[in-house]
């Protein structure tokens, strides 16, 4: 039987064509759907939750009172007369004056911190030191460096409100008054507080030691 050399390639071509190099033969019953197969996704691990960031935690030191700061530094002073006792002083203004240092360095009256400074300010004054005017302002130095403590507003608030009482204008702040009140201790300081609402001379006005 003669065959057509060119039919017969194309009827070869023609059945192989359904077929590839291993595939599933494609159904041909009529109807039929193909499937196709898909690969379940891969599980991966989920990454790890992003850590916050921790609040650092609220110290615990506690901001230092006011009055216990100022208690502290009203306690810290050093006085020095080395250089006032070699003075010689002579006349009846200067009978109190040679002691007026040591009597601050035993701690009379005054606190150490106001007694340092009121000492440096004798020191300075060398033979004026006999002024009383002049060791007052030195005592009243003392006082004006003083940190006030909250502790004595109230004796302060009374004092001035027995001097409106008897209409008397008080002649310093209740800051002020807090100060001498800060400076001073013991008797000297009950002494100071009942003499400025009011003194027995009528009078309202800021009462500290001198010696």
């Amino acid at each position: 039987m003669d065959l057509d050399r060119d039919r017969f390639l194309f009827l070869v071509v023609a059945l192989s064509a359904p077929y590839g190099c291993n595939q599933s033969p494609v159904p041909t019953t009529p109807g039929a759907i193909a499937t196709v197969y898909v690969p379940p996704p891969v599980a991966t691990e989920a990454p790890p939750p992003t850590p916050r960031p921790v609040a650092e935690p609220p110290s615990v030191l506690e901001p230092v009172a006011a009055s216990t700061r100022c208690a502290v530094e009203n306690d810290t002073g050093t006085v020095d007369c080395s250089r006032i006792r070699p003075l010689r002083l002579r006349g009846p203004a200067c009978e109190g004056a040679e002691s007026t240092c040591d009597l601050l360095a035993q701690g009379y009256a005054y606190r150490p911190h106001a007694a340092e400074v009121a000492a440096a300010c004798l020191d300075r004054l060398g033979s004026r030191v006999c002024d009383i005017q002049a060791r007052k302002k030195c005592y009243e130095e003392g006082v004006r460096s003083t940190c006030p403590e909250p502790q004595f507003e109230a004796r302060c608030e009374a004092a001035i409100e027995r001097c409106e009482a008897a209409r008397i204008r008080p002649q310093y702040t209740k800051g002020e008054c807090v100060q001498a009140m800060s400076a001073q201790k013991g008797p000297d300081r009950d002494w100071a507080i009942g003499a400025m609402g009011p003194s027995s001379e009528g009078k309202c006005q800021l009462m500290f030691t001198v010696f």
